[in-house]
């Protein structure tokens, strides 16, 4: 289980890479940012788009989206539909661009048109999904992914890597095709045999979790390592976590230290954060304050939302409230949900800004459906009290259910309270006992910030 921990944050956020079209291609993921630009000022599209994928996610540049917006426009603008597919998505969220949906959808279909299958597949899941401007269409759903399996197969005769990847990705989530574990181990080696470092992250999971092939520690280490020594901050995580817990015989903390310290070097802003809670919290080095205030400031930086909130959770304890909420709503543009619950408790409060409770139940909603328990139980508070929202018991209930899975204790208080006084509900004192003994059973919840 550890092992599969070690290496599943940095599996995420390497699929997650998939979600704007994949990852660039070889030549240009290598190449430095600055011969990049001078190709994309040459009116190299790929250079184009992979700019902007580096300013988006933070790799060898500072994390910037508006940076990372005009490198994609002008990708778009040269007929790149790799850049449409990720300008539709952020027109769609949100992101960086004001939200608009049927504009979004509209950018969609002209990358898929274009024959980009990662267009295709974000077309296929908005019609499996519906929303409020789209009606759910489960044929045009299938047909769209279909198109896109089929336009990824050819890529992958081609011998493009990032097609190889994702079909590996499809038999391995069994999407658009059966769920074929064996079938996705074999095309994640295809792509991982052209260096692609996250195919290699992947055969590294699918191996811990002893599927299409059997578990085997020295494969994972050695999958990890691999991509980690190809440069790939992701993996040099992993490989750090794995010396950390010592798998295949490679417990190192050292070695750990040096990989999280090499990924660090490579810019990468979530080592930054993992050196300074390292540092802070004294794990497997001399606790140090003062180098972990540094890596938090360093990752800050470059933007990386959680070492952000982190600088403002430090203001907040110090009482500096200005200055922790200019760090928590940086944190927030970029979508980071304890930065938002922070937001709200600063505006419940009054701390550094006028007390607001309507903007306090917005920033717990935006926070709370981003998955932070914390903000769903304060959310549940301000409908079962009436604060900054009309009061509805129902509404506050179901949002404290809502923390209480995923054991949120002082949720599990308040339902204990609900039953038990019979607010919204009928008085029923066992289920009140029962909620008592579950938050007794569990951590306490942190403290607010």
């Amino acid at each position: 289980m550890k092992r599969i921990l070690a290496i599943g944050v940095c599996l995420a956020a390497a699929l997650n890479l998939t979600r704007a079209s994949t990852v660039t291609d070889l030549p240009y993921e290598r190449r430095a940012t600055f011969h990049l630009r001078v190709a994309a000022n040459a009116g190299d599209t790929a250079a184009m788009f992979a700019l902007g994928q580096r300013y988006e996610f933070g790799t060898a540049a500072p994390q910037d989206n508006e940076k990372a917006l005009m490198w994609y426009r002008t990708a778009a603008d040269a007929g790149d539909g790799r850049a449409m597919n990720t300008l539709a998505l952020w027109q769609i969220e949100g992101t960086a661009l004001p939200q608009d949906e049927a504009a979004g959808q509209s950018l969609l279909k002209k990358a898929a048109d274009l024959n980009e299958p990662a267009a295709m597949v974000n077309l296929a899941r908005r019609f499996a999904d519906g929303s409020k401007w789209l009606a759910k269409d489960p044929q045009k759903s299938a047909e769209y992914l279909a198109k896109a399996v089929r336009r990824y197969r050819e890529l992958a005769d081609a011998g493009e890597r990032r097609a190889l990847f994702q079909l590996g990705l499809f038999h391995a989530r069994g999407e658009g095709v059966a769920r074929d574990d064996a079938a996705a181990v074999a095309w994640f080696t295809r792509a991982a045999a052209l260096g692609d470092s996250h195919a290699m992250l992947c055969l590294a999971d699918l191996c811990a979790e002893a599927r299409g092939m059997a578990l085997d520690d020295k494969k994972i280490f050695d999958w990890c390592k691999k991509s980690a020594e190809l440069g790939n901050p992701l993996g040099m995580l992993a490989v750090a976590a794995l010396y950390d817990i010592g798998v295949a015989g490679e417990h190192n903390r050292e070695k750990a230290l040096q990989w999280r310290r090499k990924a660090a070097a490579a810019n990468f802003p979530r080592a930054m954060l993992l050196l300074g809670r390292q540092f802070e919290n004294g794990d497997g080095v001399a606790k140090d304050d003062d180098e972990a205030l540094r890596w938090y400031r360093k990752g800050a930086m470059f933007n990386d939302p959680a070492a952000l909130t982190e600088l403002g959770v430090r203001a907040a304890k110090s009482q500096d409230y200005v200055e922790a909420n200019k760090y928590f709503e940086r944190a927030a543009k970029l979508g980071d949900a304890r930065a938002l619950y922070n937001l709200g408790i600063a505006c419940a409060k009054g701390h550094g800004v006028a007390k607001d409770e309507a903007k306090a139940t917005e920033c717990y909603r935006h926070a709370a459906d981003l998955g932070n328990p914390a903000a769903m139980n304060n959310l549940g508070l301000m409908y079962l009290n009436g604060s900054g929202v009309q009061r509805r018991a129902a509404d506050g209930i179901d949002w404290f259910q809502k923390a209480a899975a995923f054991g949120n204790a002082d949720a599990m208080r308040n339902l204990a309270q609900v039953y038990r006084k019979g607010i919204g509900v009928a008085v029923d004192l066992t289920k009140a006992d029962e909620w008592d003994q579950h938050a007794s059973a569990v951590k306490e919840t942190p403290p607010s910030h």
